[in-house]
């Protein structure tokens, strides 16, 4: 097995230079996290909690989906919630079982996220140098990699290709719930009304 990180592998294997971009890319997320959440004192799976719940519904939002969305232990997403309910960030709202709860966003938390939010500030003036054709062909690797991976089992998401409602034929991608014809531009990796393929 190569070793994608050793500059003497890159230099003749294209993979392990794809490998390795991506490592530097995801340093460069991880960074800016760290940054917005010692900024905030919290952590970087409590910020990513945070701005997920605040965006996402309810159903998303359970102890369990969350660690599979951040691909952590279900204790570990207890702790943190526990942590930013202790802040103010989100409240706990009960359901008629008793063993579950749903999680609202504060007006503390609210605040917070605002500020949370200007990290993708960091991203918009690079992406901006790129080219429309460029940033298109980007977000098409992008999906085809994210597809891959979900496919392994490796990340969820709510991505167009493993919705019920969308259909690619020789005319391209089309979406029945919107019932208007998907280009590259418009496939999307978080729908909000993501239905899994039966």
């Amino acid at each position: 097995m190569n070793n994608a990180f050793d500059p003497h592998e890159q230099a003749a294997d294209l993979n392990a230079k794809i490998i390795a971009g991506l490592e530097r890319l995801s340093t460069v997320f991880r960074a800016v996290i760290q940054q917005q959440a010692k900024a905030n004192q919290l952590t970087p799976l409590q910020t990513q909690l945070l701005l997920f719940i605040a965006s996402h519904r309810e159903h998303l939002c359970t102890v369990t989906r969350l660690a599979e969305e951040f691909v952590v232990t279900k204790a570990t997403v207890s702790d943190s919630i526990r942590v930013l309910v202790e802040k103010g960030y989100l409240a706990k709202q009960a359901k008629a079982d008793p063993r579950t709860f749903s999680l609202m966003v504060t007006p503390k938390g609210k605040d917070t996220i605002i500020q949370l939010q200007q990290l993708t500030q960091l991203f918009e003036p690079v992406l901006a140098n790129l080219t429309q054709a460029e940033q298109q062909t980007t977000w098409q690797v992008l999906i085809q990699l994210i597809a891959r991976f979900q496919a392994q089992g490796m990340i969820p998401t709510r991505m167009c290709m493993t919705c019920q409602h969308f259909e690619k034929n020789k005319q391209g991608a089309y979406c029945h719930l919107l019932k208007s014809p998907l280009a590259i531009k418009d496939l999307r990796i978080d729908c909000p009304e993501h239905e899994l393929i039966k």
